[in-house]
């Protein structure tokens, strides 16, 4: 297993290494296996698996599936802005690891910042996960940068 595999590996807090290949190794595997049989393959495998007709459309899969994204473009690497009504840090966000990097209140004068460190739990005033008004913040937050850790990595932003 590489080094890069065991570290995605931790993302999947019920996997012990007694289990045997972690469920990153197995995507990883099946990925390189699909991507030798070229692009045409690996979409079509991944549409057999997650047929995408309009009623799941819909439904609760996981965007890069609903999406058909290419699992070699993950975004490992990059930092996005999201500019938005309110979040708060939500666990796909700061666990294992705090990936939130700064926070900023623009609605008033002198504009708020908060700077966060991977480290660190962050935490700015007036957020709370049980407010209505942060919901949408939340939800494009976690769509576009979350890593599935309460979803054992289903609904994550990026593939191993």
């Amino acid at each position: 297993m590489s080094k890069a595999l065991l570290a995605e590996a931790k993302w999947y807090p019920y996997w012990d290494r007694e289990d045997g290949a972690c469920p990153a190794c197995v995507q990883q595997n099946l990925l390189q296996t699909l991507l030798a049989k070229g692009d045409a393959a690996l979409h079509e495998a991944i549409q057999t698996a997650w047929p995408l007709d309009a009623e799941a459309a819909f439904g609760v899969l996981p965007t890069r599936l609903r999406l058909h994204a290419d699992p070699r473009f993950s975004g490992k690497g990059i930092t996005i802005a999201l500019v938005d009504a309110g979040f708060y840090p939500h666990p796909d966000l700061v666990q294992p690891r705090n990936r939130i990097r700064v926070w900023a209140d623009a609605t008033h004068d002198p504009v708020s910042v908060f700077h966060f460190e991977p480290e660190e739990a962050p935490h700015w005033p007036d957020w709370d996960g049980a407010r209505d008004w942060q919901w949408h913040g939340t939800m494009t937050s976690t769509v576009a940068a979350g890593n599935g850790l309460l979803s054992h990595g289903l609904y994550s932003d990026r593939h191993p």
